[in-house]
């Protein structure tokens, strides 16, 4: 509260609401310096919630650390990119067919780095959960090797990945 509501209250109720706050000593105290000591109660318990809050912010960003540690299986999938008309897509690692190796990407991952079919993927994948078929991709390390054959200053069409027409001409 602030020290024009504390005044506008009489002294008898600002003795019940330091009681009721657990304070000491309030019975002998006059009406101006009750409401001070109140107001330093308030300002301490501000001051204890706002650590509190910065404690469990930083246990908070610590627990998202830990918990991406957790998910990485320590895998590195490495492969080409098939997207599917659902919007998700497969990392497929063995001469571009479906198989046990492959690598489920999702949609939100395929719009956020504006990925397509043939786009050659390195990334780590996350552990896979007892109903899952497929490992998935935890995060995206790189897109298209940066040792290709064909970097984009020697492709002037701008296509990239496998359906690069004018790559071999």
């Amino acid at each position: 509260m602030t020290r024009e509501k504390y005044e506008s209250l009489p002294l008898a109720t600002l003795k019940e609401l330091a009681k009721a706050r657990k304070m000491r000593g309030v019975s002998t105290l006059k009406k101006g310096d009750l409401i001070d000591a109140m107001l330093e109660l308030d300002e301490q318990e501000e001051q204890k919630e706002a650590a509190e809050e910065a404690r469990e912010e930083v246990k908070e960003e610590k627990k998202e650390e830990t918990d991406i540690e957790q998910l990485d299986s320590g895998f590195t999938a490495n492969g080409i990119l098939e997207v599917l008309q659902d919007g998700y897509g497969f990392i497929r690692s063995d001469n571009y067919l479906p198989g046990d190796g492959d690598v489920y990407v999702a949609p939100s991952q395929i719009r956020r780095f504006g990925l397509k079919t043939g786009d050659i993927l390195t990334g780590n994948t996350r552990v896979k959960t007892q109903g899952e078929k497929f490992s998935a991709l935890l995060y995206v390390s790189t897109i298209n090797r940066p040792d290709s054959d064909f970097p984009e200053s020697e492709n002037p069409s701008g296509e990239s990945g496998l359906y690069n027409s004018n790559a071999y001409c």
